[in-house]
């Protein structure tokens, strides 16, 4: 027999062994401690049927034992008060999404401006990074498949468009993967949208060049 659980944090929902019950255990997608329930017996659950229709609470007519001992405020530290600062960071935040590809664009965008090689070389530099984060999570959403069952694993690497069902099923397990990497590839097309007006520019430059060079060399061809 196993016990249902679930997070309060990410709400994912597992399964535990009964050997587990009134133990804590981490959750394996988020990693946040959860108590396991003591499952109840027949009894039990007669008893609390039976105080609850009288309106009796059921911790007292099972016994000052059984009360839940109270809850103590928690005082917010520092390294908490830090955290919640980092939820700015968090990939859910549709901020970040918009702040973090437009200056990685204008950052390559203003290297190539002021002195082309090097940002030529921020462009590859941010390119590569975002492409092993897409090859990352991708394979890690393949690997979360495949520890489900062999065929979904198969299914994600070889059938198109089938990881996005995976994803769209277990959105609370790969929501992180599949955020991450379109972040990246969200970040990949800024990059290239950067190049083309860099492109755009330099060849407008170049062609109001050649028409002025143009204009001053009919000018002299037309000077006795």
């Amino acid at each position: 027999m196993t016990i249902k659980i679930k997070c309060r944090k990410c709400e994912a929902k597992f399964r535990v062994k009964d050997a587990a019950a009134g133990r804590r255990v981490k959750c394996r997608e988020c990693g946040v401690p959860i108590k396991v329930p003591v499952p109840t017996t027949d009894e039990e659950e007669l008893l609390n049927f039976d105080a609850a229709a009288y309106g009796d609470d059921p911790t007292t007519v099972a016994g000052p034992d059984t009360m839940p001992p109270r809850r103590r405020k928690k005082k917010t530290t520092g390294s908490e008060s830090s955290a919640g600062s980092g939820r700015k960071w968090n990939l859910e935040n549709p901020l970040l999404w918009f702040v973090v590809p437009v200056a990685s664009a204008a950052l390559v965008f203003l290297a190539m401006m002021i002195h082309f090689p090097t940002g030529w070389f921020a462009f590859k530099a941010i390119l590569a990074v975002c492409i092993l984060v897409s090859f990352i999570t991708f394979w890690m959403i393949v690997f979360h498949a495949f520890g489900e069952s062999v065929l979904s694993g198969l299914l994600c690497l070889f059938l198109p468009f089938y990881i996005l069902y995976w994803v769209a099923t277990e959105w609370h397990a790969t929501k992180k993967m599949f955020l991450a990497s379109i972040f990246a590839q969200l970040t990949v097309g800024m990059l290239f949208f950067s190049i083309f007006v860099y492109g755009t520019i330099i060849e407008a430059t170049s062609n109001v060049t050649k028409i002025q060079e143009g204009e001053v060399q009919a000018e002299a061809d037309a000077a006795p």
